[in-house]
Parts: structure tokens; C-alpha cells; sequence
């Protein structure tokens, strides 16, 4: 990848070959512009290669209330590259130096890492598993059937089971676990 401001270059790990490829299909007018992915039951803000290391920052440092002032987060690692915001503004990030760079998810407000939730064995098997998905939302719909309940507020409970399902089949235990608390708590 190109070097980011200041000369930087991030080490992504296998999400290197993932920016690598989007960096020409997110080329526009604006390059920090954000990037989403929406399905009827998942949203997600992917982060342009530009924003990596801010966002990467914003979680190895926080207030330190005692200290008055910005200190390290206990526990953060510099290997781990944030790369995606949760509705709620909690973090998708990979761990870069591990093989096939497994993705963890961060729910804010929890304070320490320890908290982390295995999401997907590797990078690859995230972008899988949101395909599958799609792909079963896409036919589901083909198919007439009801995405959200009466009130139009929650994914209808047969969808839930379903997605429930093909997520055991795509994911370990833990994963799938991870996974489903991460984007359907």
C-alpha cells in the first residue's frame, strides 16, 4: 500500500491484500469518504486505508482521569489494526501478526481488551461469511418471505434462526458466538 501520511506504512496483514484491492474500486473525489456495508440485517462502517491509523489511535490511547492525560490503553496492541465500526460504535480489528490475521470485535464501553470477541479464524473468513449472508438475505427476499417482524422493528424470528444456522455452518462455535453477539446482540 502507499505510504500514509508522514511517510507511515502500516503492517495489515492479510488485510493488506483486502485494502489492496478496494484501494482502486473506493477511488474518488474524496478519499477519507466512508465506506458502508449495509445488509437488511448487518451494518457496517468500513475505514479507507487514510483513517487506519487515527482510528488506530482513538483505541491505543485513552484519558487518564488521575494522570490528566492521554496514557496507552493496557492490554492494546500495536499489531492490531482497526478497520471497521459497528453501528454502535463498537470495533471490528485484526490481529496482524497472527496467521491469516484473526478478527476480533470491541464493544465500547467495556474498558479493557480482555473483552474482545473472536469473530472470525481470519480476514478471509469474515468477508465469506458476510458473502453467505448476503447471499442468504438476497434469496430469502427473492422468496417473498418476511424480513422483520409485524411491527417492522426486529428481524423476523424464522430469519433469525436461519442466519443462526448458516453461521454455525460457516464458523467454529466460538466464532459463530462472537460473530452473532457482534452484529445481532
Amino acid at each position: 500500500m502507499p505510504p500514509l501520511e508522514g511517510g507511515r506504512h502500516l503492517h495489515l496483514g492479510a488485510l493488506d491484500g483486502f485494502y489492496r484491492h478496494m484501494d482502486g474500486m473506493w477511488q474518488g473525489k474524496n478519499p477519507s469518504v466512508d465506506y458502508w456495508l449495509e445488509m437488511e440485517t448487518q451494518f457496517l462502517q468500513w475505514l479507507t486505508y487514510a483513517r487506519l491509523p487515527d482510528i488506530w489511535n482513538d483505541w491505543a490511547f485513552g484519558w487518564d482521569i488521575r494522570a490528566k492525560q492521554y496514557l496507552p490503553i493496557e492490554g492494546w496492541r500495536e499489531e492490531w489494526a482497526v478497520f471497521g465500526v459497528m453501528f454502535d460504535d463498537s470495533i471490528l480489528f485484526a490481529d496482524t501478526v497472527a496467521p491469516d490475521s484473526p478478527v476480533y470485535w470491541l464493544m465500547t464501553g467495556y474498558g479493557t481488551v480482555e473483552n474482545r470477541r473472536l469473530i472470525a479464524p481470519s480476514v478471509a473468513a469474515l468477508m465469506q461469511t458476510l458473502l453467505a449472508i448476503s447471499d442468504f438475505e438476497q434469496k430469502w427476499q427473492a422468496e417473498g418471505r418476511a424480513v422483520y417482524d409485524e411491527e417492522g422493528c426486529c428481524t423476523a424470528a424464522e430469519l433469525s434462526a436461519a442466519l443462526h444456522d448458516l453461521l454455525y455452518r460457516e464458523l467454529s462455535l466460538e466464532c459463530a458466538a462472537g460473530f452473532e453477539e457482534a452484529f445481532w446482540g
